[in-house]
Order: C-alpha cells, then sequence, then structure tokens
C-alpha cells in the first residue's frame, strides 16, 4: 500500500469520501495548491521536523495529498493529507502526517469550507521513528 493510500485510509476510515462529493467549492478546485508545514511545538525531540514545508496537491474528492523526503531523520519519507468530510453534523477538515511508521490525525471544524488557512492542534506522532509521543507538532494548511 502507498504511503498515500495509508494517510488516506486513515484520514477516512469510515469511507464518507465515497459517500459524498465534498464540502463545497472551495473543498473541489482541483488547481489549487495547498502547503503543508510542521511546526514542533515541544522543547525537542522534533526538531527534524520543525519547518519543514511542501506542497499538496489535489487528490480528488475533495482532497489533497504531499510527500516530502527528509535525510535529517534518517532517510524517511514524510507525507501529509487533507480531507474535507461531510457527516450528520455537517462538513469538517480532517488532516494528517505520516513520518516513518508514525501518524497523527487532526480535526478541524471551520465555519470556512475553503482550507485557505488551517492549523490542527498540537498531536503527537504516533509510533514513529520521527520523534518520542511526548513530542507535539502542529500541522498548518495555507493557499
Amino acid at each position: 500500500m502507498s504511503l498515500k493510500d495509508k494517510l488516506m485510509q486513515r484520514l477516512d476510515p469510515e469511507g464518507l469520501k465515497s459517500k459524498n462529493f465534498g464540502c463545497c467549492t472551495g473543498a473541489t478546485m482541483p488547481s489549487r495548491r495547498l502547503t503543508a508545514t510542521l511546526i514542533d511545538v515541544s522543547s525537542g525531540g522534533c526538531e527534524c521536523l520543525d519547518g519543514i514545508s511542501f506542497s499538496l496537491n489535489f487528490a480528488g474528492h475533495s482532497s489533497w495529498f504531499g510527500e516530502y523526503e527528509s535525510d535529517v531523520c534518517g532517510t524517511q519519507k514524510i507525507a501529509a493529507g487533507l480531507i474535507c468530510l461531510r457527516d450528520q453534523t455537517g462538513f469538517h477538515w480532517r488532516g494528517g502526517v505520516i513520518c516513518g511508521d508514525g501518524h497523527f490525525i487532526g480535526i478541524e471544524d471551520l465555519d470556512s469550507c475553503d482550507p485557505f488557512l488551517l492549523e490542527f492542534p498540537a498531536l503527537p506522532l504516533r509510533k514513529s521513528q520521527c520523534c518520542s509521543e511526548s513530542q507535539h507538532l502542529i500541522l498548518t494548511i495555507t493557499a
């Protein structure tokens, strides 16, 4: 399974993406390129990921995905993804990161369906070789 498939499966474990066609117009713009940035908010431990920025490209069905290869944390591929899903409570954004075998998934319930600026709360990378679970990263998405 590709890194993209692994992350998108974690972002949409209930398969909601196949049941709806996105949140709204802002979430379905194929030409929109987004930038993912990781910020280490802990006191050390994830410095190798701090400040890394890379592009996310539209992946269809209100989702974006991008990869970055880092030789700072050993040779690790880092991936970030974003998806807008609609359920019975409305729409929400899910953003996630995979580094090595570790990952985190954050959820943002915003009044906007346009991903001009999303900041997912500080979360640890679970089971990662990149940093300790006591360290926390923020994922920001900008257009």
